[in-house]
């Protein structure tokens, strides 16, 4: 098991930066299409994602992109997010 596949868990102050963070790419993480030009936008977002919410001097240890997915699936989701 590497450093990111276990984390501790998410603090309020690293949710609510991933949740405004996740604000920027809504429209592109949200669309229903199932394109190869949408899988590479998403993909490519949340790459973004990743890599602004780990710059953050709030992140006390650093999240993969898997784990992020989980996060906006549990706390933005449904949230509205």
């Amino acid at each position: 098991m590497t450093e990111l596949d276990r984390k501790k868990p998410f603090s309020s102050l690293e949710k609510d930066l991933f949740l405004n963070i996740i604000q920027k790419y809504d429209t592109i993480l949200t669309c229903k299409q199932t394109n190869a030009t949408s899988a590479l936008k998403k993909k490519q977002s949340w790459e973004k994602i990743e890599e602004e919410f780990n710059e953050s001097s709030i992140v006390t240890q650093k999240a993969s992109t898997k784990q992020l997915i989980k996060l906006w699936y549990y706390e933005g989701k449904s949230k509205g997010v």
